[in-house]
């Protein structure tokens, strides 16, 4: 590997001779261009990438397929670039030029009517909220929590759950169409988007091609629009419960899952709230309290809810050993109890289903100020303290999800001493996709140095320099070779994966038949291989 100096005067002397593409903005700046091609956990030491390519339209991104294709070019669809997988770098940095959409970022229609908004994919989840609210709407899947940079196109090609997916499943669960310029530089259209006189209204018209680029990692094209589904915006509430057993816990979620009650549910270990509350800037603490101060409610409700967050981040911590769960419940409902089915109702319904299997009311304030600012900063790319962060995930149904959560962490009990050495510590989330599945996902920290992408985000994000520790090799080293056997657990218990890059096996684990129709579908969008395709990374 080159030093770092070396790579970024390579990546200038190339960048400059880049050829021209209609419609085109390439960034070449060395400094942009090392961090462009990276994500928060780098699988190798980074090198800057070729250049950054901002098309301005579908035209323009199909322009420069073609200039790739006659150049040589790889292409590396990227939305915000917050993925840990693999799922978007490239180990030719040198001939790879990552497109960005930031520049199509267009919400292109709303129709109420018809149940569905079509939005260009570079709009972040946060301007697509933003543009939803006043007409009293929401997309199905409304955005992962980091909405406020995550971008449409980034979710649909990564997938992932958060806001709406107890109710609605994963993001790919809620497309209706996609625009994608493919490997050929065809743009393509997909369901009843893609037919003579039609609007986006359904996803299926004969065939259905939309599932090909969903969850893709960018391997079959360049998503330019996308057609989702709406739902009404209704009131919305966050109860929460507590188990010390968290079997108990995986009961409690696939009974709710059942119950169509919740809209997004999250579990979280007990005391990583708190580290996080308690690690919190000043300038993070006001923000939390502000979105607390606007929401709805007396005056005295509000300052028991300010009470209580303050509370929740000076309160005591459990050790890991001890696993307790929190579980955060969201819930939406016509704010009209006449019907049997308010927010007052939903709210008794959760509570009664929480003490039929042993869980404990608990503080619903570190819920509640979620919901009152759905896309807050995006600081969670860190420890309280500066730690890096990194998560391992497995999507599992209801019956198997809690026995590899235990293999899981019967694995990591047995490197507890190594883990201790290094300082690594370990905590989990657990989040409802639809009713029948899990996301399950230990995540770890550790003190080291933070890659660059992260150190930049943290910047935009906070309006300051973020903390750093000295660099952990050893540390690192570990952190990876546990997430590497945790993915191995989770997949001999039949989980699926979410933003699947080259960290988790998906060519190597299909059927031969399987493998052969998807070899085929890529050589015929992609015939001179253009994009870089994570997907059949060691195929």
């Amino acid at each position: 590997m080159s030093a770092p100096g070396a790579g970024l005067r390579a990546a200038a002397a190339a960048g400059a001779s880049l050829v021209r593409v209609e419609g085109v903005k390439f960034v070449v700046d060395p400094a942009a261009c090392l961090v462009a091609g990276q994500d928060i956990f780098p699988m190798v030491d980074p090198e800057p990438v070729l250049a950054i390519a901002c098309p301005e339209d579908p035209k323009a991104v199909a322009r420069l397929v073609a200039a790739a294709r006659a150049n040589g070019w790889l292409l590396a669809p990227r939305g915000a670039g917050l993925s840990y997988t693999g799922a978007y770098t490239s180990l030719e940095p040198a001939r790879t030029i990552v497109v960005s959409v930031e520049r199509l970022n267009r919400v292109r229609e709303i129709n109420a009517l018809d149940g569905y908004v079509l939005v260009e994919t570079g709009c972040t989840w946060a301007e697509l909220d933003a543009a939803l609210a006043p007409l009293g709407l929401s997309a199905a899947f409304a955005g992962p929590v980091s909405g406020r940079l995550a971008t449409v196109g980034g979710s649909l090609s990564m997938n992932g759950a958060f806001w709406g997916s107890g109710r609605s499943g994963a993001a790919a669960d809620t497309a209706l169409g996609l625009e994608v310029v493919t490997g050929a530089g065809e743009i393509v259209r997909t369901g009843s988007y893609g037919a003579s006189g039609c609007n986006a209204f359904t996803r299926h018209f004969g065939p259905d091609l939309l599932g090909l680029f969903l969850g893709d990692c960018g391997s079959f094209g360049i998503k330019t629009a996308a057609a989702l589904r709406l739902v009404p915006a209704l009131p919305a509430d966050s109860l929460a419960f507590s188990a010390s057993d968290p079997a108990r816990v995986f009961r409690f979620l696939a009974e709710l899952g059942a119950s169509g009650l919740s809209t997004h549910t999250m579990a979280l270990d007990a005391s990583l709230a708190k580290e996080r509350l308690a690690g919190a800037s000043v300038a993070e603490a006001a923000g939390q309290l502000r979105a607390l101060a606007r929401a709805e409610g007396s005056a005295g409700g509000k300052l028991r809810d300010l009470a209580a967050l303050a509370r929740a981040g000076a309160g005591a911590r459990l050790p890991s050993a001890a696993r307790g769960l929190d579980v955060h419940v969201g819930i939406e409902a016509a704010d009209d109890a006449a019907n049997g089915d308010g927010l007052a109702a939903r709210a008794a319904k959760v509570s009664a289903l929480a003490a039929r299997h042993g869980l404990d009311v608990a503080d619903a304030t570190i819920g509640k100020a979620m919901l009152r600012q759905k896309f807050a900063p995006v600081t969670g790319l860190a420890g309280a303290k500066g730690e890096r962060w990194v998560p391992v995930h497995g999507l599992l149904p209801h019956s198997r999800a809690a026995e590899a959560f235990a293999a899981v962490h019967a694995a990591l009990d047995q490197e507890a001493d190594a883990l201790a050495a290094k300082g690594i510590k370990v905590r989990n989330l657990i989040a409802s996709v639809g009713p029948g599945a899990l996301v399950v996902e230990p995540m770890f920290l550790w003190k080291d140095r933070l890659p660059l992408l992260v150190q930049e985000t943290l910047r935009q994000q906070t309006g300051r320099e973020p903390a750093q520790a000295a660099g952990q090799p050893d540390a690192t080293a570990l952190v990876r070779q546990l997430r590497a056997r945790i993915v191995g657990i989770f997949d001999a218990h039949g989980a699926s994966h979410f933003q699947l890059g080259s960290a988790y096996p998906w060519r190597q684990r299909l059927d031969p038949a399987a493998a052969a129709l998807f070899e085929g579908i890529r050589a015929m969008l992609d015939p001179d291989r253009v994009f870089i395709a994570p997907l059949f990374a060691g195929a």
